[in-house]
């Protein structure tokens, strides 16, 4: 027990030491120093680590070099078709035919039941004789057939001398009726998009869905073909039958009238 009294005595000045308040501050300030360093060493290794990554996900990459793909021509060879309720593909960029199909469509085209038959069987026609061909126009709403006029009458470069025409609708016939007589005097071939009483007004047979408009890399071969298959076996079982074949600006327009 001396011995041990001893030792107590000679280690109370250090014991006291540490109770005193300076002590217990100096431990708390080294105790944060500690902490921060740790923390700083750890971000170190993480940056470290990202960079590392970054070099090596830099490093990874292949470049592969090869002759240019050649995606020009009659079709369009990304393309993916969309079958949509009437089951014919759906053009990925406007008038160029999808992939792998015979005919296509625009995507803003609606289709009848019936004019949908007759096109399907066409489209029968033109995969026999390894053709292709899109549908730009089937059934048309007054208001897309007033759009026409509108187009028209700024390809012409009118469209000043018919302020109101561009937000008539088809019921401002007094709007649209002089914009389609300015046209119908210039030998512009164009439909209106509604009858009047009392006027002689030709109306588009797109609004009873007994037309379909056609575009192709040759009009005078699509033309052809239509004539063909209008004569065919492959027209003789659908709704409706091709009455008349017209060359348009632009396109092949057919008129159509139910099979007797």
């Amino acid at each position: 027990m001396g011995k041990w009294n001893e030792t107590v005595e000679i280690f109370k000045p250090h014991i006291a030491k540490i109770k005193s308040p300076r002590f217990q501050e100096l431990r708390r300030l080294t105790a944060i120093s500690s902490c921060i360093g740790l923390c700083l060493l750890i971000n170190s290794m993480l940056i470290t680590t990202k960079s590392q990554r970054a070099r090596a996900d830099a490093a990874n990459i292949i470049t592969i070099q090869g002759p240019q793909i050649d995606v020009s021509g009659r079709k369009e060879h990304m393309a993916i078709p969309l079958d949509l309720n009437d089951g014919l593909p759906v053009t990925v960029q406007r008038g160029i035919p999808a992939d792998s199909a015979a005919l296509s469509k625009n995507p803003e085209v609606v289709l009848t039941a019936d004019q949908v038959d007759l096109v399907k069987h066409f489209s029968e026609y033109l995969t026999a004789h390894h053709e292709m061909a899109v549908i730009t126009s089937g059934e048309r709403s007054p208001e897309g057939q007033l759009d026409i006029i509108k187009q028209r009458i700024e390809e012409h470069g009118a469209a000043n001398q018919f302020p109101l025409l561009d937000s008539a609708s088809p019921s401002d016939t007094k709007v649209w009726l002089s914009a389609w007589n300015w046209l119908r005097a210039r030998r512009v071939a164009v439909n209106a998009p509604a009858d009047i009483p009392g006027q002689d007004i030709k109306t588009s047979m797109h609004l009873k869905g007994l037309a379909i408009d056609f575009i192709a890399g040759s009009l005078d071969q699509l033309s052809g073909w239509l004539a063909d298959f209008s004569r065919s076996a492959y027209a003789k079982n659908t709704s409706l039958k091709i009455i008349g074949i017209v060359r348009e600006p632009g396109c092949i327009h057919i008129n159509l009238a139910p099979q007797a």
